[in-house]
């Protein structure tokens, strides 16, 4: 029976194999696919809302169902094309599986930001997304379904017939769409305004109009501008060459630290016990300028804002880092991630993430530590006031527990997983809490580092998370999406001020005042000028409302 079988589908493989397909049936067939395979997100979002319409909730199901598939044939028919129709379908096949496996697995929606940090991201940490399920996602849904169209033999009309045939498709598939929009206007125009992310979960529609908006968005910036100077003008305040000493403040680019496990902001676990003897300022609500790094690293250096802010706006004018550097503040910029996002392209940088010092790196990473090393001989050689930039690897999902030395492993069991959905929540939380509390430990050692240079310099040291991280809450995992639908962990970061008693006393800052305001509502927005503030920095681009320190400094 099973050698009889076995010749059956061998007949009818081969049959298939030696039939001419028309183009437009295979073109049906790989839409119905990607429709049915890899859009189980869009159709499990829609079954949560649609039972607020007016209509039966089958029925209206059936709608959007058939508008999608209309949607996409129309799109596929425009490919329909000799020499054009086999590439366009297997593209569409391969990438619309691993669309579909980020947005079932993890709930991660492709956008163009999110196509932004996949061109971002380094080897190390692509490497730690792979797993045997994306594997079997783009094996079975990709390109075992592209390999059929690898072999299928496409029949095409003669070129005028062919073309009416197509204008005829794409027609019917237009006049589909246009009928059911007009007659269930009412419940899908609600269903569009009042649930607007339900538009990111459509496989491969928004990936395709995200790929566009970052094609015109890289576009753009590859094509040369011109710069924009701000703060030209920038210097600090006459009163600083009578403070006796030089200035370091060390500014810390924290990497996916949530604020809602800060110990410092009344979370249970004791994730802070190292910077709270060092008797740190913490503020408990501070919202990100995006949810992912390439989004909010150069936002929170920017002056415009998360409102006024985006890639090619950004890239087109100076940014904090350049308004310090005129005013003759040297500016270092340390990375232990995957670049500074074009920020520190105009001042000194080091990447100190590939270094091979087997006390505070792995082989293929090092831990936060490393920022330090050798940062003695930098201060022992800084002729003025300098700011560094420490740019955390931090908790970067979704291998956590690869982001903290072995000796930081107190929360148990941890998941030692990188394909962290396969893990039990509280063991995710577990190695999550862990990176927590490294980054406390990182943070107490830069402190000391600055004690330790107490006759020299008078310092502070600020920290903020660029983004925060989901867990496997409502079933989200890492980060990255949309602001307007992402989760408050998302979005809500920590960030804390620690200022020796020299720097407290030469700028004329009043701790106890600090303390009183740092339970008001901030956000990335207020670093640009609150540095400048703290710096003392006088420049036209400063704005004192939005210095988080203007109301408890004595003013120059």
């Amino acid at each position: 029976m099973w050698l009889a079988f076995k010749q059956k589908i061998g007949a009818k493989i081969i049959a298939w194999k030696n039939t001419e397909h028309n183009v437009f049936k295979i073109v049906f067939l790989c839409a119905i696919f990607i429709l049915i395979s890899d859009n189980q997100r869009f159709y499990s979002s829609l079954s949560s809302i649609i039972g607020t319409a007016s209509i039966p909730s089958a029925l209206l199901y059936l709608v959007v169902v058939v508008i999608l598939f209309s949607s996409l044939y129309l799109l596929l028919s425009l490919f329909a094309i000799k020499h054009l129709t086999k590439p366009i379908l297997i593209l569409m096949l391969i990438s619309s599986s691993l669309t579909g496996y980020f947005l079932d697995t993890y709930n991660v929606i492709i956008d163009d930001r999110m196509i932004q940090n996949v061109a971002d991201t380094d080897s190390r940490e692509a490497t730690e997304l792979l797993s045997w399920k994306m594997l079997a996602y783009l094996v079975f849904f990709g390109l075992l379904p592209a390999t059929i169209v690898v072999f299928t033999k496409l029949k095409y009309k003669p070129f005028t017939k062919h073309l009416l045939w197509q204008g005829g498709y794409i027609t019917a598939s237009l006049a589909i769409v246009s009928l059911l929009a007009i007659a269930f206007y009412k419940d899908l125009s609600i269903i569009g305004r009042e649930h607007h992310e339900l538009r990111y979960y459509m496989n491969p529609s928004y990936p395709l109009y995200s790929l566009a908006r970052f094609t015109q968005t890289t576009s753009a910036h590859d094509a040369p501008v011109r710069l924009t100077p701000i703060g030209t003008e920038a210097r600090q305040a006459s009163t600083w060459q009578k403070r006796g000493k030089k200035s370091v403040f060390i500014f810390v680019v924290g990497e996916t630290a949530r604020a809602r496990h800060f110990s410092l902001g009344g979370y249970a676990r004791d994730t802070n016990r190292y910077t709270r003897e060092q008797n740190v300022i913490f503020f408990n609500n501070v919202s990100s300028c995006g949810t992912s790094t390439a989004e909010s690293v150069p936002c929170m250096f920017s002056l415009l804002g998360r409102s006024d802010y985006s890639i090619q706006a950004a890239s087109e004018q100076e940014n904090l880092l350049d308004v310090l550097k005129h005013a003759n503040i040297d500016v270092l910029w340390r990375d232990n991630n995957s670049g500074c996002k074009g920020v520190c392209d105009r001042v000194a940088q080091e990447d100190v993430s590939s270094l091979k010092i087997p006390e505070l790196c792995r082989p293929d990473e090092c831990y936060d530590e490393i920022l330090l090393n050798k940062l003695q001989d930098y201060l022992d050689k800084a002729q003025g006031d300098v700011v560094i930039v420490l740019h955390q690897k931090g908790s970067h999902g979704p291998a956590y527990s690869k982001r903290h030395p072995p000796s930081f492993t107190e929360f148990t069991p941890e998941c030692q997983q990188d394909q962290v959905q396969s893990c039990e929540q509280q063991t995710i939380v577990n190695a999550y809490d862990n990176t927590i509390l490294y980054t406390d430990y990182f943070l107490a050692h830069t402190i000391k580092l600055l004690k330790n240079n107490a006759k020299t310099f008078n310092s502070a040291m600020l920290y903020v998370s660029d983004h925060g991280e989901s867990l496997g809450e409502n079933g989200i995992y890492l980060h990255g999406l949309p602001y307007m639908i992402a989760p408050e962990d998302q979005k809500h970061v920590p960030m804390m001020l620690w200022l020796s008693d020299g720097y407290k006393q030469a700028y004329g800052i009043d701790e106890t005042c600090l303390r009183q305001n740092s339970a008001r509502e901030y956000s990335h927005d207020n670093l640009f000028h609150s540095v400048l503030g703290l710096l003392d920095v006088k420049t036209s681009v400063y704005k004192a409302d939005q210095d988080i320190s203007h109301a408890c400094r004595k003013h120059s």
